[in-house]
C-alpha cells in the first residue's frame, strides 16, 4: 500500500467507488480534513481532485469496501484528472475496471467521449432483483451537435430530444421503428446538443446477444423509462473497464442514416476491431438520429 501526495487526493463519491474515510492527526481549522483510501483505475478519465490540504493524501487499496455519501465531496470540474497529474499506481485489474466514471467523463466533445467509451462496462441494476448486469462495450455512434444531419437535434429542442441538451452524464434513450429501444451517452455542455449511441456490447451471459442497439437495450433491460436518467446513479452507470489501444480502433461511417447527405459519410462510428459482438451494417439501426 503506497501514499500518494496529497496534491492528488480525488473524489470518487459519485463513482460509487470503494473507499474508507481516516481522519489524519491535525490540529486547528485542518482538523476536520480527512484522507481517503481510494482504489486507483488504471483508466481514470473523470475522476478529478479536491480541493488541496497539506494534510490530506490517497493511499492505494484495493481491499476496503465501505462507501462515502456523494455530499463529502466538493469536486472541481476545472482539475485534471489523475491520469494527467501522473499520480497513477498499480492495483489488482478486476478492482481497477471497478472504478466507476464520473461526470466530468462525459462533459467533453462527443468525439472523444465516444473513443474512450470503447472498452468500459455498461452497468444495468435491475430493480427488486438485487443483481447488476454488465457488459464491456465494443461499438458506438457519435451525434455531434445540432448541424449534424443524422441526428435527432438536427430539429431543435422537442420532448423527445431534451436530454440530448442537458449536460452530459445522462441517458438518451428513445424508441425506433416502434419497438425498439436505443440507449444513447449524452455529452459536452448544457445547451449543445450531442450524444453517443451505445451500438453493441459483450452481452451479461454467454447465451445473449447484445449486437445491435435494440439487442443491446433487451438484454439489458433499458427502455423509455431510463430516459434522462443519471449515468452516476445507482440504476445505469459505466464503470472504467479494460483500455482499448488505439491500434484495435476502426473508425467508420454511421449506419443506416443514408439521408444525411455529407454528414453520413463522416466516420463517427468506433468499434474494436474484430470483436465477435460487433453488429452487422445489415441491421441498419440508426443512432440519435430517426
Amino acid at each position: 500500500m503506497r501514499k500518494l501526495p496529497w496534491h492528488t487526493r480525488c473524489s470518487l463519491a459519485e463513482h460509487g467507488a470503494a473507499v474508507k474515510a481516516v481522519a489524519p492527526a491535525t490540529k486547528g481549522r485542518e482538523s476536520n480534513r480527512i484522507a481517503y483510501l481510494v482504489p486507483h483505475s488504471a483508466a481514470c478519465t473523470g475522476l478529478v481532485p479536491l480541493h488541496r490540504s497539506e494534510n490530506c493524501c490517497a493511499v492505494v487499496d484495493a481491499t476496503r469496501s465501505a462507501r462515502l455519501s456523494p455530499h463529502s465531496f466538493l469536486p472541481d470540474p476545472r482539475a485534471p484528472c489523475l491520469e494527467e497529474t501522473g499520480a497513477r499506481e498499480s492495483m489488482p485489474d478486476a478492482a481497477a475496471a471497478r472504478v466507476r466514471l464520473g461526470r466530468s467523463f462525459y462533459e467533453r466533445p462527443t468525439l472523444d467521449v465516444a473513443r474512450d467509451l470503447l472498452g468500459r462496462t455498461l452497468c444495468r441494476s435491475i430493480p427488486g432483483e438485487g443483481r447488476t448486469l454488465r457488459g464491456r462495450i465494443v461499438e458506438v455512434e457519435a451525434y455531434d451537435g445540432p448541424l449534424d444531419r443524422a441526428s435527432h437535434a438536427r430539429s431543435g429542442v422537442t420532448p423527445r430530444t431534451r436530454p440530448m441538451f442537458e449536460p452530459g452524464g445522462i441517458a438518451y434513450v428513445y424508441l425506433v421503428y416502434g419497438m425498439h429501444h436505443c440507449l444513447n451517452v449524452v455529452t459536452g455542455g448544457a445547451g449543445y446538443p450531442a450524444a453517443v449511441l451505445i451500438r453493441a456490447a459483450e452481452a451479461p451471459s454467454p447465451d445473449e446477444n447484445a449486437s445491435g442497439p435494440g439487442r443491446l437495450s433487451r438484454v439489458f433491460r433499458i427502455d423509455r423509462v431510463l430516459d434522462g436518467a443519471s449515468l452516476v446513479g445507482r440504476e445505469l452507470w459505466l464503470e472504467a473497464g479494460t483500455p482499448v489501444p488505439d491500434s484495435a480502433v476502426r473508425r467508420t461511417p454511421r449506419i443506416g442514416v443514408d439521408y444525411a447527405g455529407a454528414w453520413a459519410r463522416r466516420r463517427y462510428r468506433f468499434l474494436i476491431a474484430g470483436h465477435p459482438a460487433v453488429s452487422r451494417p445489415r441491421e441498419r439501426r440508426s443512432a440519435a438520429g430517426r
